[in-house]
């Protein structure tokens, strides 16, 4: 959301960091509509949301829709060559998951009490992720390019270990071990490379 925004969109913009930062219950209408610019007991959030709910789900909604397009802009963009193609999907997906750090907050500290939503983001985001990169595995292991094995398996083993990383550096504000991303991504290339190689 850039300029040229509507006053709906400028809403679910402001409330993405403030939910983060504060939390869902920390966060008051009052503070989205201030942080929209919106005249304070105006109630001019309402013209736009039933609920402060609706607009957490409509921010995780904008999350999603940004996700999916990246995905498949990187899923169209791999090249053949397998380690090269794992390189870039893990270096992409350190790089999403961290550009994604409030929604990643906000998931952990907020939905419990809200399972349709964490669901959304379990089905929406993780889900077409782990999908997504079996899809490559399958067409890596027809193609020669990598050995026979459990695709399914490995490619939540491959989310995972790729997640890791950038889920721990949000939270703690350290990375593991204070590792820099490029030695994660040459290490784990390396690992899963060797493992995968097609004899």
């Amino acid at each position: 959301m850039g300029t040229g925004e509507t006053a709906k969109e400028r809403i679910v913009r402001v409330a993405i960091p403030l939910f983060a930062e504060r939390g869902y219950a920390g966060t008051s209408v009052a503070d989205i509509q201030q942080a929209a610019g919106l005249a304070p007991g105006s109630g001019a959030l309402y013209k736009h949301f039933r609920s402060k709910q609706e607009v957490l789900a409509a921010a995780i909604d904008w999350h999603i829709a940004d996700f999916e397009r990246s995905s498949v802009l990187l899923e169209s963009s791999l090249p053949a060559d397998p380690l090269a193609a794992l390189r870039i999907i893990v270096e992409q997906l350190i790089g999403s998951l961290a550009a994604n750090a409030q929604l990643i907050r906000i998931t952990l500290r907020d939905l419990d009490a809200r399972p349709e939503l964490a669901d959304k983001i379990a089905t929406s985001m993780l889900g077409a992720l782990h999908n997504a990169i079996r899809a490559w595995l399958d067409k890596a292991v027809a193609g020669g390019g990598l050995r026979p094995h459990d695709t399914e398996a490995v490619a939540a083993l491959l989310f995972s270990a790729i997640s890791y990383y950038p889920v721990v550096d949000i939270l703690l504000g350290q990375a593991p071990a204070d590792i820099e991303p490029d030695r994660i991504t040459a290490a784990l290339v390396d690992l899963m490379g060797r493992g995968l190689a097609a004899a």
